[in-house]
């Protein structure tokens, strides 16, 4: 059975934080290479 996940998801590993955060700004750039405002 997974254990809860706690505070900062620490219940999962030391760089569960890290990854997290890194997989997030890695989503957003991607997602903001992508993102026009207005017309070109």
């Amino acid at each position: 059975m997974l254990e809860p996940p706690g505070f900062l998801c620490l219940n999962y590993g030391r760089r569960t934080p890290l990854t997290t955060l890194f997989a997030y700004l890695v989503f957003g750039l991607i997602m903001g290479a992508f993102y026009q405002v207005g017309p070109p």
